[in-house]
């Protein structure tokens, strides 16, 4: 659960940073592009979610940028190969980035078993 919450925490806040800041904003009140949530990738972020989060060493996952691009990033304790090689390098048409962040958990939070 908690894993979930972080998830969608950081999806937030990258989608309100990243996404629409080209085509397909909305011009602002000074001619300045407004952002727009992409919600197709979401989605996908979502689904993919519920498939790897079963496996161990999957910490969460979230959008993110890679190479100024949005995309689906899966966070990892460690480098495992094994992990590294079951998650897709696309999902829903979006790439997917592999990250190693450590063990992620709430403050004064104990780590998953």
């Amino acid at each position: 659960m908690k894993e979930r919450f972080w998830g969608l925490a950081a999806t937030l806040l990258v989608v309100a940073q990243c996404v629409g800041a080209g085509s397909g904003g909305r011009d602002g009140p000074g001619g300045e592009s407004e952002p727009v949530a992409d919600t197709s990738i979401i989605a996908a972020q979502e689904e993919l979610t519920r498939s790897v989060m079963d496996l161990p060493g999957v910490t969460g996952t979230a959008v993110g940028l890679c190479e100024g691009e949005p995309c689906i990033k899966v966070y990892l304790v460690s480098p495992s190969r094994e992990i590294v090689d079951q998650i897709p390098s696309t999902f829903r048409g979006f790439p997917v980035d592999a990250e190693v962040t450590g063990e992620i958990r709430a403050r004064g939070g104990t780590p998953r078993e």
